[in-house]
């Protein structure tokens, strides 16, 4: 740390130091697994609707909250430590009641 800030002082030029897969490769990144699913697809009809009423709003938005908390439960146990969690979206009613819950624990 010493030696980079000195060089760094006498170049006159801030020095990153890059951390890859290893020294001789430093940008190349690391790999982390990444697990992407997909879910059932939500029809929403083949018509425009210019003009959507809150109600319709409301109701795909449950539908793809719905599709998304089936994903996540389906799919948490091939993860280490998610198996017992639980997907929380905010602003849903499901949510709302988790609060709810929670409180009454405590």
């Amino acid at each position: 740390q010493d030696l980079m800030s000195r060089l760094s002082r006498t170049l006159r030029v801030s020095l990153i130091p890059f951390v890859g897969r290893s020294w001789l490769s430093p940008f190349v990144p690391l790999q982390n697994p990444l697990t992407v699913v997909v879910g059932t697809p939500i029809n929403v009809g083949a018509e425009v609707i210019k003009e959507p009423t809150q109600e319709q709003v409301d109701a795909l938005h449950a539908r793809f909250c719905n599709e998304l908390i089936r994903i996540f439960d389906r799919y948490k146990g091939e993860h280490p430590g998610f198996a017992h969690k639980r997907l929380h979206i905010a602003g849903t009613q499901s949510d709302d009641s988790d609060d709810d819950a929670d409180e009454a624990r405590r």
